[in-house]
């Protein structure tokens, strides 16, 4: 019993070491749940064929000596981690990514943070693809008003139409994300033709290409 309690903790021990690992090299917050999906599938499949192997051992089908030979688990699914229907995503959670400056904070409280210096912003959506969705990318302002005439967004590499709002607090730009099969995370690159230098244009000091300066956004049915 002493060595099956031992089994028991190094094995816990392991375990806990490769959702670390797969935590420290995951980019992106998005794939957290992923990673850690990918892991337990993994150790569960091991576990399971282990357990296989022993049952042949004990029932004579599979010589003892054969014990040494590798057992191979293939790569967990994509479907395996939780896509959701309706969410919102702060820009605090995404700004760490290419093409975002440090985040700011406006005069009524608001969080955002400006993109640049490129002019385009890759999001990856866990959105569920059973029915069409909005995207709504919202911020409270850009370098250049008409960079809004000209923007563009495309879902998963296909152009989409683009329609301005305002709900009291933000603007958003929004565009429709199809329904599909199958699943898998949706990306939307929002595209401005350029970003702009406020120091260039005469507007102060701030030498950075700026964008939009985005607060974060939502996806809900349509």
């Amino acid at each position: 019993m002493k060595y099956f309690e031992a089994l028991v903790s190094d094995e816990s021990s392991l375990l806990f070491s490769r959702i670390n690992a797969a935590l420290e090299n995951c980019e992106s917050p998005y794939g957290h749940l992923k990673s850690v999906s990918e892991v337990l599938v993994h150790n569960q499949a091991e576990l399971a064929a282990r357990i296989k192997v022993l049952e042949q051992v004990l029932l004579g089908r599979l010589a003892p000596q054969e014990l040494h030979k590798g057992l191979s688990v293939g790569e967990a699914p994509e479907h395996i981690y939780s896509l959701m229907s309706e969410f919102e995503v702060p820009v605090s959670t995404v700004a760490h990514q290419p093409n975002y400056y440090d985040l700011e904070q406006s005069e009524n409280g608001s969080v955002y943070a400006w993109t640049g210096p490129a002019p385009e912003v890759l999001f990856e959506v866990p959105v569920k693809r059973d029915s069409k969705s909005v995207f709504r990318l919202g911020f409270i302002g850009a370098a250049d008003e008409a960079l809004l005439e000209s923007v563009k967004i495309l879902v998963d590499g296909q152009l989409a139409n683009v329609d301005l709002d305002f709900d009291g607090t933000t603007r958003g730009l929004l565009c429709t994300i199809e329904s599909r099969p199958g699943g898998g995370v949706t990306t939307v690159e929002v595209k401005l033709d350029r970003t702009i230098s406020p120091a260039e244009q005469g507007q102060g000091n701030d030498a950075r290409r700026l964008g939009l300066a985005v607060t974060g956004y939502k996806v809900y049915r349509a």
